[in-house]
């Protein structure tokens, strides 16, 4: 999955971002502003997203920052945190998908008719006690599908909720949800079985 790119990024509450969206455009995007305009926090809520969907330690990437007062607009402990970030599948981001999910009753032209060339992973912070929780969106047939839930508690242990049966849920509109275990949403999505 090498040539997935940002298709837009939505940020709330975050350093000096208070309500920002993105929308990025082909390889290359250029940013232009003056000094503390948020071009550097920009690049550092995609750094921050990209950290915490892959190693999921909340509580690390925060005290790296200075810890949570550091990172919330404003420093009002009491703000949430948001972070949206769109991504746009290739083809061959699809066959990944596909090749992983363990669709043995769905070819591959249905599933890359009914899957949506984006997904959305979405983050919430609440504070520095309760890390909140990230969700992984996939988009079936149009359709916002809410794919795992994962959530964070204050000692940052962490579980998660995914799709029971996938191929089930594109065929038949069935969205059931198991519970797997740790893990963040893009390493929790290679772990989705069929019933048996």
């Amino acid at each position: 999955m090498n040539e997935m790119r940002i298709g837009k990024l939505c940020v709330e509450n975050y350093k000096s971002l208070k309500n920002v969206e993105l929308e990025f455009n082909g390889n290359s995007n250029i940013f232009i502003g003056k000094n503390n305009s948020g071009k550097s926090t920009v690049i550092d809520v995609i750094m921050f997203i990209s950290e915490m969907a892959l190693h999921g330690s909340v509580q690390s990437l925060l005290n790296s920052r200075g810890g949570y007062k550091e990172v919330v607009f404003g420093k009002l402990i009491d703000n949430e945190i948001t972070l949206n970030l769109e991504i746009l599948l290739s083809e061959e981001d699809k066959k990944f998908l596909f090749s992983k999910l363990f669709l043995q009753d769905i070819s591959f032209e249905n599933f890359k008719n009914d899957i949506s060339s984006k997904i959305k992973y979405e983050c919430k912070l609440i504070n520095d006690k309760l890390l909140g929780q990230e969700n992984l969106y996939i988009y079936v047939k149009n359709q916002e599908i809410l794919y795992s839930r994962g959530f964070w508690n204050k000692e940052g242990s962490y579980s998660i909720e995914i799709v029971e049966n996938f191929a089930d849920g594109c065929k038949n509109g069935n969205w059931n949800f198991k519970f797997v275990g740790g893990g963040s949403p893009p390493t929790s999505i290679l772990y989705c079985h069929k019933n048996h």
